[in-house]
């Protein structure tokens, strides 16, 4: 059976009312680089709540473009890592466009990856967009030793033990439906995984989590 660990993408540590709900959480932090110390004395409070962090843009993107290092860049890489650290998160790693297929991208991004410490319990997620589509993307993934983000409603479900699906509600999808959380919840199961993250993000993403969370419960 499927480990499911479901959760919503949020900007901020949530509160007592999410992690009383739900067992996992992905912070994004767009606008805001807490202390590390402010993260930790989250982190004690928020009981078994697994969480990912996201790397915000210029966690990736140096002067000169994506992957480039400078002193920026390092000075934020390093407050990533503190951030991983201090929350006990895993990592997640978007990519956009400009990170192509090409070999001197790939080089770029492998070392990147490289840099994001491995340890008993973290995992390392790469989601990449652009001219990434999931075949390239999962051999260069498990080549790396990280997992590669899918949308199990959109892609092919890959295989493994581990799962992490990221779903935006964007364009023609604007919410999770029953259904679609239906569908969603078969498309892992089917997948035959261990365990699997799970990140819905929407304008109703906590309430969409919680009902995932209670249609699995049932099955």
């Amino acid at each position: 059976m499927t480990i499911l660990h479901v959760g919503a993408t949020v900007e901020r540590p949530p509160g007592p009312k999410y992690v009383a709900a739900l067992g996992f959480a992905e912070l994004t932090f767009p606008s805001s680089w807490p202390r590390r110390s402010t993260l930790a004395k989250w982190r004690r409070g928020a009981g078994q709540l697994q969480c990912a962090v996201v790397a915000p843009r210029g966690v990736t993107y140096g002067s000169a473009g994506p992957l480039r290092w400078d002193e920026g860049l390092e000075e934020r890489f390093a407050w990533y890592l503190d951030a991983l650290d201090a929350l006990d998160a895993h990592a997640v790693i978007p990519t956009g466009s400009d990170v192509t297929t090409s070999p001197r991208d790939r080089d770029r991004l492998a070392s990147f990856l490289a840099r994001i410490p491995q340890r008993e319990g973290r995992h390392i997620v790469w989601a990449p967009k652009g001219l990434w589509s999931l075949d390239l993307a999962l051999p260069f993934a498990e080549k790396m030793g990280v997992l590669c983000a899918f949308d199990p409603l959109e892609d092919e479900t890959p295989t493994g033990p581990v799962a992490y699906a990221r779903l935006e509600a964007l364009g023609g999808r604007q919410r999770f439906s029953e259904g679609l959380l239906y569908d969603l919840l078969e498309a892992l199961v089917e997948g035959g995984f261990e365990e699997a993250y799970v990140a819905l993000e929407s304008d109703r993403s906590f309430q969409e989590a919680v009902r995932l969370q209670q249609l699995a419960a049932d099955t």
